[in-house]
């Protein structure tokens, strides 16, 4: 899995690009950011499935949260809940930005080329994918939250952390200048910061 950090860096550039399509896609507003992180986060608390669960190993790691159906499923959630927030919201247009939000978290692990192929074709398929280019770096997970803690401790935690946020984080700010000069040096950044990855976790 890539870090909570990247996760939510990805869901709120996808979010950005909707807030910058004709028409008016996604509400502006600090407070909406919430939406894409909440679901960037969802998928990947299928790791403390064991504490809630029998059916564990059918909901292991990369499993079915990490589908297009689980996907649409927590995006017509979090549309639904910003429905009920704002009625003015756009229901479609909303809609398929914040499934772009939640998807592009399964697609962050696949970048990663590495841990447990991503099932994205869940359940009319168990097969999983990997790119055979990593561009994200790896990050550790525990299923206790001392596991999570602990990770911390470690350099390669912080070196793996830091990538993500020069390269999506690079991405996000180029979004948020949006202009020639100062987007054209964001995503240089951006570029390197996956560039660094490749060079370092292949």
């Amino acid at each position: 899995m890539a870090s909570v950090v990247g996760h939510a860096l990805g869901a709120v550039i996808v979010w950005e690009a909707g807030k910058r399509l004709p028409g008016g896609w996604v509400p502006s507003g600090p407070v909406w950011y919430l939406l894409p992180l909440m679901v960037a986060v969802i998928p990947d608390l299928d790791i403390f499935a064991h504490k809630i669960t029998t059916a564990a190993p059918a909901m292991a790691h990369r499993g079915p949260t990490h589908s297009l159906l689980a996907a649409a499923l927590i995006a017509g959630a979090a549309t639904l809940a910003a429905s009920l927030i704002d009625s003015s919201v756009k229901w479609p247009r909303v809609f398929m930005v914040l499934f772009g939000c939640a998807l592009i978290h399964p697609v962050l692990d696949f970048l990663m080329a590495c841990g447990p192929p991503v099932p994205f074709l869940w359940p009319f398929s168990s097969r999983g994918w990997l790119s055979s280019v990593q561009l994200i770096p790896t990050a550790y997970y525990s299923r206790s939250v001392r596991g999570l803690l602990s990770l911390l401790r470690y350099p390669e935690t912080w070196i793996g952390i830091s990538l993500e946020m020069l390269s999506l984080g690079s991405l996000w700010a180029a979004l948020l200048i949006w202009n020639r000069f100062g987007s054209a040096i964001f995503l240089a950044l951006s570029g390197t910061g996956f560039y660094l990855t490749w060079k370092i976790f292949r």
